[in-house]
């Protein structure tokens, strides 16, 4: 079972997550294009659930779903391997990480 664990760092105001199992171009993708947007998680979320192949390319990685997949590639790092998985794996740790923004936006 994939699971992810965030946390905020109080000098700089990033968020980072640590995905279990380990994976570091989709912790990667998760800090560099998601990071405190709100917006974004609903607009993949959105493209997630429409039928046929959807890209979005963003700063630093393009995510792919196709099917019942998703595919993130890096845009600058040639060596690092694509990550591979289910949409329903990766629309989970979208969630927990639009859940952690939701609730520190519910604290303030």
């Amino acid at each position: 079972m994939i699971d992810i664990s965030l946390s905020r760092d109080p000098e700089t105001g990033l968020i980072s997550g640590k995905i279990v199992p380990k994976n570091n171009l989709l912790e990667s993708y998760f800090e560099t294009e998601v990071q405190n947007d709100l917006a974004l998680i609903g607009y993949v979320e959105t493209l997630a659930a429409q039928d046929g192949p959807v890209e979005i390319i963003g700063n630093a990685h393009t995510l792919k779903f196709n099917d019942n997949r998703y595919t993130v590639t890096s845009l600058f790092d040639e060596a690092a391997p694509p990550t591979t998985g289910t949409k329903t794996e990766f629309l989970f740790l979208l969630g927990q990480w639009r859940d952690f923004l939701r609730r520190e936006i519910d604290e303030n």
